[in-house]
């Protein structure tokens, strides 16, 4: 559900919700959708095994290495939701040194609002007062096009059942 788009002259992500899987029909009202998966984008990986036509288990494992404490979470992003639905978009800074997470700081949005040209977004990073001396070790961003637990499908788009779309340079 993510690929790049050429916006302004600019390449950014296109992060869409969609319909996949093998057997899954195109008709209409009667297409047959067997996974409706909101699209992410994130520093981290990801793994899933599939039962048959249906995902089964996905892994996700957020996270990088980095040593800054920012103020803000900036980006540039365009909105165009489907059935009511809220993108969400975070960035966590936290310390792994000790082999558990501490979570220092938390820049975090979710919004519904459709947005249709390219709008700056900065979010302030709010500091937790118990590790404002620790140094943070690793950083994770993500966006997610959908809230929903069963993200709405609503149009068809090069032969894919597709829903709502954040778009993020």
């Amino acid at each position: 559900g993510t690929t790049p788009v050429s916006i302004d002259g600019n390449t950014a992500a296109q992060i869409m919700s969609t319909g996949w899987g093998r057997g899954n029909t195109n008709a209409g009202s009667a297409s047959i959708i067997y996974n409706k998966t909101a699209g992410m984008l994130f520093i981290g990986s990801y793994n899933f095994t599939l039962d048959g036509r249906y995902l089964d288990t996905e892994t996700i494992d957020l996270g990088h290495g980095f040593a800054s404490r920012p103020a803000t979470f900036g980006f540039r992003y365009m909105y165009a939701p489907a059935g009511g639905e809220s993108f969400r978009a975070y960035a966590v800074l936290e310390d792994r040194s000790t082999g558990s997470v501490k979570e220092l700081a938390r820049a975090e949005i979710t919004d519904g609002a459709a947005v249709s040209s390219m709008t700056q977004k900065t979010i302030p990073f709010v500091y937790n007062d118990e590790y404002k001396y620790t140094k943070a070790t690793h950083i994770t961003i993500y966006f997610i096009s959908s809230t929903a637990s069963e993200p709405t499908l609503n149009r068809t788009e090069n032969k894919m059942r597709c829903g709502s779309t954040l778009t993020i340079d």
